[in-house]
């Protein structure tokens, strides 16, 4: 092994090897993704958006142009309207497609152990 760390070393150079070793923890970091979050999948055949509904009625944009099979992590904000709720949704997330409403998901919605809100477009 040491053979081959002082070729590498020699041929590449320390900033080469240090750009592997970078890469090679990086990919290991996203591999292990924190389950603790809330995910949407687009199981719909067009991209869609997904918004949350505070307690107050103010709608806030939580994500943009998800892709069909895509799935991406959503970062609900905390209602100011409401105390003491943690890791749960306090108003409904609703799904749009080309403007229209085609979910909606009411709470509370808890990912605390992790949770995947799957948009199908089905009633």
């Amino acid at each position: 092994m040491r053979w081959l760390w002082s070729r590498v070393h020699s041929r590449f150079g320390p900033a080469a090897v240090a750009s592997v070793l970078m890469a090679v923890l990086l990919a290991g970091c996203w591999e292990t993704e924190n389950p603790r979050h809330l995910f949407i999948r687009n199981a719909t055949d067009r991209p869609i958006s997904v918004e949350i509904e505070q307690v107050s009625g103010k709608r806030i944009l939580l994500l943009e142009s998800l892709r069909p099979g895509g799935v991406r992590m959503a970062l609900p904000p905390n209602d100011p309207d409401v105390e003491g709720v943690y890791r749960c949704t306090t108003g409904p997330v609703i799904a749009f497609q080309d403007g229209e409403e085609i979910e909606r998901f009411e709470a509370p919605q808890c990912y605390e152990d992790g949770l995947t809100l799957t948009v199908d477009g089905e009633p």
